[in-house]
């Protein structure tokens, strides 16, 4: 009987973590932009710089449920580099970025459309991933009840 608690209560468990991974706002993509520059010390040579939003992974029609965007792209004032914020938060918050230049998406060179592609590729993964893994678990769980019996 305490097996079979033990089982629901992680398996509520597990189910209330999936449900915590969410989409990141455009406003949680600027804090997370903003916070990670500063991180690198480029700010102090120039406050307030204008963080604007150039570009949103919308994708190549990879994701089936929603239209949320992949990943959200700020440049920093005028040439003072760009971050690329990640759009789901079951992946790391910053993608990549350059502290100079800046990036144009009407630019954008076919290998780097194709890194964009497989970053789409991997969070639609980190997103079926997690379901799977809780599929095969509560499966795993009701497989060991049986077979102890």
């Amino acid at each position: 009987m305490e097996k079979r608690l033990l089982l629901c209560l992680l398996c509520v468990v597990s189910v209330a973590f999936s449900l915590e991974a969410r989409q990141r706002t455009e406003a949680e993509a600027l804090r997370i932009a903003r916070s990670f520059y500063e991180g690198q010390g480029m700010l102090r040579s120039a406050p307030g710089s204008d963080f604007r939003l150039v570009y949103t992974g919308e994708g190549s029609g990879l994701r089936s449920v929603s239209s949320d965007p992949y990943y959200y792209i700020y440049n920093v004032g005028e040439g003072d580099g760009f971050v690329m914020v990640s759009g789901d938060d079951r992946v790391a918050p910053v993608l990549g970025y350059s502290l100079s230049g800046s990036f144009d998406p009407g630019d954008m060179p076919s290998n780097m459309r194709g890194w964009f592609e497989e970053y789409e590729r991997q969070i639609d993964h980190a997103h079926t991933q997690l379901e799977q893994m809780f599929r095969l678990r509560v499966q795993t769980m009701g497989f060991r009840s049986e077979w102890s019996r």
